[in-house]
C-alpha cells in the first residue's frame, strides 16, 4: 500500500496537477510517517516473537531500499551525462535487456560507476565544506556535479527524514501509552482500545517498541558513519538543517498525521484495527 501510493502521487502530482517533483518526494516522507505510527501499534499486539522479528526487518529494510535507489538515481545521472550521444544510450539499453549473457558484465560497469559517483561527491562535500556562504556564490561548478548534488540533496532529505521518523516513532507511542497508564490521564485510556492493556500486555507493548527504538537508532548511526567514510556527508547535521528550514511545514504534515494515526485509534462502536485482524485472521 504504501509503495502504491507512492508510486500514484509520483505519476499523478508532476503529471496532472504541475506540483513540482521534489514536493512529491516529500509527501512519501509523511506517508511513512503515518504508516510507522500504525506499525508501532501493531508491534505493540504482536505476540510472536518471528512476527515481531519480521516486522522490525521490514521497517529496518526501508533505509537500505532508499539508499539503494539514491544510489541508482546518481549513477543514472552519471550515464546520461558521460554518453555522447543520445541514440546509442537507447542501444545499449536495449541490449542490456535481451543480452542475458552480457548481465554480470553490466553489474561491474555499474559497480565502477558507483565508486566514481562516491569519488565525484566525496570531492565535491570536501570543497564546498571549506567555503562560506559569500565564496559559494562565486565557486564554479560543472553541469554534471550541480547535477549530482541535486540529486544527491533531494534523496539524502528523503532518506534523513524518514530514519529520524522510524527512531521518533517508537519513542512516540512508549510516551502516549505511558501517559495513558498514570493516574492523571489514565481515565482516556477507555477511548482507545489498542492503548487498554495492562499488565504483562503493557510490558510486552512497551518492551516491542523500545527493541524498534533501538534498532532504528543503530540504523540511524550506522547510516551516519556510512554518509561520513563514504562521501564525508554529516546525515544528523544535514535533516537538523531540513528541519530548521521548513520547521512550520514539517511540523504541520507531521502533526496532522499523528492527528490522523489518533482519531483512526479512537473506540466508538468498533476498532479498526480490530476489523482489519477480523478480515485477515484465519478464523
Amino acid at each position: 500500500m504504501m509503495a502504491g501510493t507512492g508510486w500514484a502521487v509520483n505519476k499523478i502530482g508532476p503529471r496532472y496537477l504541475g506540483v513540482p517533483e521534489y514536493i512529491t518526494e516529500e509527501a512519501k516522507i509523511l506517508i511513512l510517517f503515518v504508516a510507522f505510527l500504525f506499525s508501532a501499534a501493531l508491534l505493540s499486539s504482536a505476540k510472536n516473537g518471528v512476527v515481531l522479528c519480521v516486522m522490525l526487518i521490514l521497517d529496518a529494510g526501508k533505509a537500505l531500499a532508499i539508499a539503494l535507489k539514491t544510489c541508482g538515481c546518481l549513477i543514472a545521472v552519471l550515464e546520461e551525462m558521460t554518453l555522447v550521444e543520445a541514440g546509442s544510450a537507447q542501444s545499449r539499453l536495449c541490449k542490456r535487456w535481451i543480452n542475458f549473457t552480457a548481465l554480470p558484465l553490466l553489474v561491474y560497469q555499474k559497480w565502477r560507476l558507483a565508486f566514481q559517483v562516491r569519488k565525484q561527491l566525496n570531492n565535491l562535500v570536501i570543497d564546498l565544506a571549506g567555503k562560506t556562504r559569500e565564496s559559494l556564490q562565486e565557486s564554479e561548478i560543472t553541469i554534471m556535479e550541480a547535477r549530482l548534488l541535486n540529486e544527491f540533496a533531494r534523496h539524502a532529505k528523503v532518506f534523513a527524514l524518514v530514519e529520524l521518523c522510524e527512531v521518533a516513532v517508537p519513542l512516540m507511542y512508549m510516551m502516549v501509552m505511558a501517559l495513558l497508564h498514570t493516574e492523571t490521564f489514565g481515565y482516556n485510556r477507555q477511548y482507545y482500545e489498542i492503548f487498554s492493556t495492562t499488565g504483562q500486555g503493557y510490558q510486552d507493548a512497551m518492551i516491542g517498541n523500545a527493541m524498534s527504538f533501538l534498532i532504528e537508532a543503530f540504523v540511524f548511526v550506522a547510516a551516519q558513519v556510512a554518509f561520513l567514510q563514504s562521501t564525508g556527508f554529516d546525515l544528523a547535521y544535514f535533516a537538523g538543517i531540513v528541519l530548521l528550514e521548513n520547521y512550520s511545514y514539517w511540523v504541520l504534515g507531521l502533526g496532522a498525521g499523528s492527528v490522523a494515526w489518533l482519531t483512526v485509534l479512537i473506540s466508538h462502536g468498533g476498532h479498526d484495527l480490530d476489523l482489519i485482524r477480523a478480515l485477515f485472521s484465519r478464523q
